[in-house]
């Protein structure tokens, strides 16, 4: 046994040394070599220009934009004007009083339990690492259709709690009618930028700016709702400040799931020309509590309002500007006996 071990491990070792020479050898990979280390160096948009030529890891890609980035790749010590402040939709745990606390803490602490192993990946299933395994063909196939057919540009977005997004943009200004307005688009709960709803702003003319949650492709982290919302704060601060949009020709399209953060986004970012929330949900409990065993109804509720609080209606009413709503009669996932109050 000792022998057969010893003999795959050569051969394993042989095996990475002769693809490193064999790399070390072509000419292809010796320039991708050279125009990521220029990238890495000094990122601007010639070397951005000849790595988007590329498509490799992620993770080994340089940073195109921070969330304290202002202008391009200049790094200042504030975000946006202090005297903005970034909203949120009141949690209703926020009412509960001491001793009512104090009272639930077991339920509290399994709620979190819960939140935190199964209970986000059932809610973002696009999340777990087979599913993401599995799909890197698709998603890989999905990316080279939106570069090689429509210019689209691969962007590393770091938000403020150091996740990196995988974004895309694909610039449509002076070249179509719509082109001077941007569509920001937030996938459903197991959607991808690559094969998602970009397609449809694409075909009406729109630049587009595509991005996965976090722990979706290539996104770090996982979807919790604060990791949700710092992700699309950092696309939208790259479209105003490093795609050079302005706020009132952006339009926020969110799919299902991505009512969420699109909802929240019209609330903190009034300005954007128009929201489009296309087969959301008002709020994520109805949904979650009839698909779970009645008898853990209690703890469902508990888990959904602390921890994965996806409260769409509440945050888009919210939102001064024009919204289009798109519902479905025979939709058995989303629709619910709730009536939306807006």
């Amino acid at each position: 046994m000792a022998k057969v071990l010893t003999g795959l491990g050569l051969t394993l070792a042989a095996a990475y040394c002769v693809r490193g020479l064999g790399r070390a050898n072509n000419p292809a990979y010796v320039d991708f070599e050279a125009a990521l280390h220029a990238a890495l160096r000094n990122l601007n948009k010639d070397s951005k220009k000849a790595i988007s030529k590329y498509d490799f890891e992620f993770s080994g890609m340089p940073v195109d934009f921070r969330w304290n980035d202002i202008e391009g790749l200049i790094k200042v010590s504030f975000f946006r004007d202090e005297s903005k402040q970034r909203i949120y939709a009141r949690k209703p745990s926020s009412r509960r009083s001491t001793v009512d606390q104090f009272v639930s803490l077991p339920c509290q602490v399994v709620a979190y339990l819960a939140a935190h192993t199964f209970g986000i990946r059932l809610v973002y299933p696009g999340s777990i690492s087979l599913l993401g395994y599995i799909m890197r063909p698709v998603l890989l196939e999905g990316r080279i259709k939106l570069v090689e057919e429509n210019n689209g540009v691969r962007y590393k977005l770091r938000t403020r709690d150091d996740n990196d997004i995988d974004s895309c943009f694909v610039d449509r200004r002076n070249r179509t009618t719509n082109g001077n307005v941007l569509v920001i688009c937030s996938e459903g709960n197991a959607g991808f930028y690559e094969l998602g709803i970009m397609v449809t702003p694409l075909e009406a003319g729109y630049s587009v700016l595509g991005w996965n949650h976090p722990g979706f492709g290539g996104s770090t982290g996982m979807p919790y709702p604060e990791q949700e919302l710092n992700a699309m704060d950092v696309v939208i601060q790259f479209a105003i400040h490093g795609l050079n949009f302005p706020v009132e020709n952006i339009i926020l399209f969110g799919w299902s799931i991505g009512g969420y953060t699109t909802s929240w986004a019209a609330m903190n970012y009034p300005d954007v020309k128009l929201v489009v929330v296309d087969a959301s949900f008002d709020d994520i409990l109805p949904l979650a509590i009839p698909r779970m065993p009645g008898a853990l109804e209690p703890l469902v509720r508990r888990t959904i309002r602390d921890y994965i609080n996806l409260n769409v209606a509440e945050q888009l009413i919210k939102y001064p500007g024009p919204v289009q709503l798109i519902r479905r009669t025979e939709d058995e996932i989303i629709c619910t006996e709730l009536v939306m109050n807006f």
